[in-house]
């Protein structure tokens, strides 16, 4: 509860102390991990989210928040096509919120103008469903497909 009530508080070094200290007291790390990968992201220590995603996707490999958290640092650190194939290697995990990582990935590589394979296509496809199905983050969507669609 105090790593929720600092991060709410936008004090981030506090929440990710109260978390290990959950860590410590036995909390799982399946449920202490996603939130100090993204303490950790938003404190722009990549290497340390990534450490933490990757030790618990490795004990539980089909945690799909931790496949989130670690896929999150591959779209962090420009992996995209890293971030797709963890986003994609298992496709009986739930999809909540694995769609919008995917077009993440796809059009963050889109405007960095990193090549993947079928990108357009694939992000056309994955967003209209998206959008269509009426995402959390659909509004955001609509404004990548302009972008990736070149309209203005």
């Amino acid at each position: 509860m105090l790593g929720a009530t600092s991060a709410l508080l936008r004090d981030d070094a506090a929440a990710v102390a109260a978390w290990n200290d959950a860590r410590e007291e036995g909390m799982a790390d399946t449920v202490v991990s996603p939130m100090l990968v993204d303490a950790y992201l938003r404190r722009q220590d990549v290497a340390r989210a990534a450490a933490m995603a990757t030790a618990v996707l490795d004990r539980h490999p089909h945690d799909i928040d931790a496949r989130h958290a670690l896929a999150m640092t591959h779209i962090a650190t420009r992996r995209y096509g890293d971030a797709l194939a963890l986003l994609e290697a298992d496709e009986a995990a739930p999809a909540d919120g694995t769609d919008f990582l995917r077009l993440h990935a796809l059009f963050a590589a889109h405007v960095a103008g990193v090549p993947l394979p079928d990108a357009a296509a694939r992000f056309m496809r994955i967003a209209d469903a998206y959008v269509e199905g009426t995402g959390a983050h659909a509004a955001l969507v609509r404004e990548w497909l302009a972008v990736v669609s070149g309209a203005p």
